[in-house]
């Protein structure tokens, strides 16, 4: 809706108030004549206007979980929005939420986890055992190795499906969604499922 549709009504509906009370209605704005050229609009020289801070929060579920979770305030999750707009545009802002002092790190992780619809790995002392988490190391080469290591993957379990043959080899991480551990995964050459 325009602005000009706007002024009318209101206009109009004055008009039809002030005739009704038997008041004298306001004389409007002089109209141009209609062969008269269309008066130019300058533009605007301001930046265009986005939404809101709190908009930008509220369209993020994930920030939105983490809010009503109460592992973020309010104001944590607008100096992580501050942060990703300033310095960090391709990360996702629950991230930096994450890595802001006070935060439950840990268990930020694990509710983005969960949001993102990666199960939960119920890790023990018992499970993984450690001789299963070795075995596994041994399969891969040297390089898978170090790189499961350094993602911080565990082994969890295989899940094997023996009319089909198949299995999976079930990975916990804290960081399932994270990009360097998604390529990993992929370069496997393996059936991979993230906790």
């Amino acid at each position: 809706m325009s602005a000009g549709f706007f002024g009318s009504y209101f206009r109009r509906k004055m008009k039809e108030d002030a005739e009704k009370s038997g008041r004298k209605p306001e004389p409007s704005a002089p109209k141009p004549p209609a062969d008269s050229a269309p008066v130019e609009k300058k533009e605007s020289q301001e930046a265009p206007v986005g939404p809101s801070p709190l908009t930008t929060l509220m369209r993020d579920a994930l920030m939105m979980a983490l809010i009503q979770a109460r592992l973020l305030t309010t104001e944590q999750a607008l100096v992580a929005l501050q942060q990703q707009q300033a310095n960090h545009p391709n990360v996702p802002m629950w991230r930096i939420a994450a890595s802001l002092p006070g935060i439950d790190t840990a268990r930020t992780y694990e509710v983005a986890a969960e949001h993102l619809g990666f199960p939960r790995a119920e890790l023990s002392e018992e499970s993984p055992s450690p001789d299963f988490v070795k075995a596994v190391i041994g399969l891969l080469n040297p390089e898978q190795a170090v790189g499961l290591i350094k993602l911080a993957l565990v082994p969890y379990e295989f899940a094997m499906d023996p009319e089909k043959q198949e299995h999976t080899l079930i990975l916990a991480t804290p960081d399932p969604s994270h990009p360097k551990v998604q390529t990993f995964v992929g370069d496997l050459g393996m059936e991979v499922e993230l906790r």
